[in-house]
């Protein structure tokens, strides 16, 4: 209003008449606007009331679905080896397909059957872990002994020693779990 003429000429009448008008159509709309709010809150009631009640209407109840109902039990097929290979084989070549170069060359070594075949059966008879760790403790203290021995009587220590002694430590470790396997049982 800093524009109006003081003396309340011909021109100021329509301004403040314009600047009222507006206000009033500000606080008119701002009614509209919570009345329509409150309707479409009173209309998704009324619809969540309605879908429920349909739903209620075409559930299937727990009695038509438990065994021995009206509804006949599906049978599952055998899942047959090759099949399971199948998919196996499909599975690895979208992961390998998946990866850098360097990568899928050694995918494609350590999955292959006969890696995994030897590695299955050195699983079960060679890295069993009492035996590593039988070899380990064992080639340690014999070895910390024989060198302590050779230091204090100045014999050479060859250094097929350490292999000898895991060697033993392994062998002391699988007999140690197979008697206490027998014991157990």
């Amino acid at each position: 209003m800093s524009g109006e003429k003081v003396g309340g000429g011909p021109e100021s009448a329509p301004k403040v008449e314009a600047q009222e008008n507006r206000e009033q159509l500000d606080k008119m709309a701002e009614k509209l606007k919570a009345n329509a709010e409150k309707e479409a809150s009173k209309e998704r009631g009324g619809e969540k009331k309605s879908a429920r009640e349909t739903a209620e209407k075409e559930a299937i109840s727990g009695k038509e679905t438990a065994p021995g109902g009206s509804e006949k039990k599906s049978k599952k097929a055998p899942v047959h080896r090759s099949h399971k290979q199948m998919t196996y084989k499909a599975t690895m070549r979208r992961v390998e397909g998946k990866l850098p170069g360097y990568q899928r060359t050694f995918s494609k070594v350590i999955n292959n059957d006969t890696v995994d075949k030897v590695s299955n059966i050195t699983s079960k008879t060679v890295a069993r872990p009492s035996g590593l760790l039988g070899g380990g403790v064992i080639a340690f203290l014999a070895l910390l002994i024989v060198t302590l021995y050779a230091s204090r009587y100045g014999w050479e220590v060859s250094g097929s020693e350490f292999i000898v002694f895991v060697i033993l430590g392994w062998a002391a470790g699988l007999l140690i779990e197979g008697v206490l396997k027998l014991i157990r049982r």
